[in-house]
């Protein structure tokens, strides 16, 4: 999972996902969708919607139609990693020159 929260890309099924750079637009909506509780067991659909919305947010290749024909156990554990990230930072630093 530490490895994952680092990591700017995935690989699934041949295929390279790319961590999304967050502008404040995308991490505005980032923090709506990790604000919204939703019990798994009462509203599956609910909670695979909102794991769906921020993958898309996230990934940089990662589309509604992608989402729903991969792991789902796989990218909600990335969608987590990648979420932590975004909120706090855990990306690599750059110089500005």
């Amino acid at each position: 999972f530490k490895g994952m929260i680092h990591s700017d890309e995935w690989k699934y099924n041949g295929e390279v996902f790319h961590f999304q750079m967050q502008n404040h637009k995308r991490l505005g909506e980032l923090k709506k969708l990790q604000k919204v509780k939703i019990d798994e067991e009462a509203d599956w659909e609910g909670h695979v919607d909102n794991v769906r919305k921020k993958a898309c947010l996230l990934m940089k290749e990662m589309t509604p139609e992608k989402f729903d024909d991969m792991d789902f156990n796989s990218l909600e554990n990335l969608v987590t990693a990648w979420s932590a990230r975004a909120r706090r930072g855990f990306r690599r630093t750059f110089e500005v020159s």
